[in-house]
């Protein structure tokens, strides 16, 4: 909450934060980076997915996160995360993630998000 001893004109309130000037801009699309299921562990009860990730880009990309979300019904029953630490140019690579959660699901979301923009 702001709070101040100043008497605060009449008008729209707005509020501006940070400087501008310091955030960046996209100019252009993020990265491309997908992840793809290879396998499912059976003796981890389909817990311990076998992952494929690639970077479509020309810029590597390092502590790469890498998001499990399985689902049932339309709803969170298991989750996970595991990051790469490097990916290169162009580069293909192979983990594993670990689900929290039910061994019950009827589909899974993955998610790699790029670290390195430009």
């Amino acid at each position: 909450m702001f709070t101040t001893g100043a008497r605060i004109p009449r008008g729209r309130v707005f509020a501006t934060v940070g400087l501008p000037q310091l955030h960046p801009t996209l100019g252009r699309l993020l990265p491309l980076v997908a992840a793809s299921l290879r396998a499912t562990d059976p003796k981890a009860g389909g817990l311990t997915l076998k992952l494929s990730i690639v970077n479509r880009s020309a810029i590597p990309q390092y502590d790469l996160p890498v998001y499990a979300i399985a689902l049932r019904n339309g709803r969170e029953v298991a989750a996970g995360r595991t990051v790469v630490a490097h990916l290169g140019t162009r580069g293909t690579t192979t983990s594993t993630l670990s689900l929290l959660g039910s061994s019950h699901y009827g589909s899974l979301r993955l998610i790699a998000s790029p670290t390195i923009f430009n």
